[in-house]
């Protein structure tokens, strides 16, 4: 029988990996408390389970998403009007009043001279500066 050559696998418990993704952990957090390389990582769910990384997380995260838009939502329910601003800015689309949302922009204004009539002598200076018309 042949010796295999190389470091043993590595074996990846699913259900720690659903727990680390259920509290919105990263990939790369995920492997950095695992031991393993993001490439490693992906092999070893795709032998297991048969899907990429990216289903796999999204899968058992919506969980985590869940519960924490939950306790969000409890909090503004609660009566804390942080929560309960920004929960209004994200989900109803609502935005604070600045100075100056009521002030319309300015039109752009054209200005015809007409050949041979010109308000200025040649030579003569405009009390404004150089090319002010009074």
């Amino acid at each position: 029988m042949a010796k295999k050559m190389g470091r043993p696998k590595i074996e990846v418990d699913l259900k720690q990996l659903q727990a680390f993704c259920q509290v919105l952990c990263t990939k790369e957090e995920i492997c950095i408390f695992l031991g393993l390389s993001l490439t490693t990582l992906d092999r070893r769910i795709k032998e297991s389970t048969g899907e990429t990384f990216e289903g796999y997380y999204k899968k058992y995260s919506s969980g985590g998403k869940m519960s924490l838009r939950r306790a969000q939502y409890k909090t503004a329910l609660d009566g804390n009007p942080t929560m309960q601003i920004w929960l209004g800015k994200q989900t109803l689309g609502q935005k604070e009043k600045t100075e100056g949302d009521d002030i319309v922009a300015p039109q752009p204004v054209s200005i015809i001279i007409q050949a041979g009539i010109w308000p200025f002598k040649a030579g003569h200076r405009s009390p404004r500066g150089p090319g002010v018309c009074v």
